[in-house]
């Protein structure tokens, strides 16, 4: 799989797509007819605190996206019509309109041991546009498979996740690795990303047309038919 920071992008006039802000290399021609912040009220403060919160809503256009993280880069993910992705919110660039995400919550033991309690979820058919550290992969799972937890970005809704240690408790207390590693079994597809790097720690970068994030903000807030590129 070929990688790169950069996804042309062509929607059809019978779909719409829905683009987060700061990540338009070519923006989108944009109407005041074209309702660019959907009234969406799910998710309200995990897509904020995302950045997720406002979003493009793009029909009938040919136009490119790039992940706002330097050394970042952008995978497409097919979903069918009885797919489910579990995928981290903050690694998402765009999605269909018809798979806006949700959310499930789980309360046992691994999601205790992760601290991770509630999970988001996007219900094909549709496309999500995802973005890794130094690149995202797509893997197949027939059977076990582990993986360190910084680098799981989602996976399909036909494995089932868990923890496992490779380690002895006393090897973390030293500081030698992490105990829990994602445990998956069955058989799916894991998105992983090739480095372990949290988003915080990125650097962030601007559009190639020298536009920056917080205006992509301002338009859709606004709704101003901008266009750039």
């Amino acid at each position: 799989m070929s990688l790169s920071p950069t996804v042309d992008v062509e929607v059809a006039a019978d779909a719409a797509l829905l683009v987060r802000p700061g990540c338009f290399v070519k923006h989108p021609k944009l109407t005041p007819d074209r309702p660019v912040v959907p009234f969406r009220s799910r998710l309200a403060f995990s897509r904020l605190r995302t950045g997720t919160y406002v979003l493009f809503r793009v029909t009938n256009q040919a136009f490119s996206i790039t992940a706002p993280y330097f050394g970042a880069y952008v995978t497409r993910v097919d979903l069918g019509s009885r797919d489910i992705l579990f995928i981290r919110l903050d690694h998402v660039l765009a999605f269909s309109e018809e798979c806006f995400p949700d959310r499930k919550w789980r309360f046992d033991l691994t999601s205790a041991i992760m601290r991770r309690w509630s999970y988001t979820y996007f219900r094909g058919p549709g496309t999500v546009y995802a973005f890794g550290a130094n690149g995202l992969v797509t893997e197949r799972v027939d059977g076990d498979a582990e993986y360190d937890s910084s680098k799981v970005v989602g996976w399909t809704h036909t494995l089932r996740s868990g923890v496992t240690s490779k380690h002895s408790w006393l090897t973390a207390a030293l500081g030698r690795t992490e105990v829990c590693v994602d445990l998956f079994q069955g058989k799916g597809m894991v998105l992983v990303q090739a480095s372990g790097t949290p988003i915080s720690r990125l650097e962030r970068a601007s559009h190639s047309q020298g536009v920056l994030p917080w205006v992509d903000f301002v338009c859709a807030v606004l709704g101003l038919p901008w266009q750039f590129g």
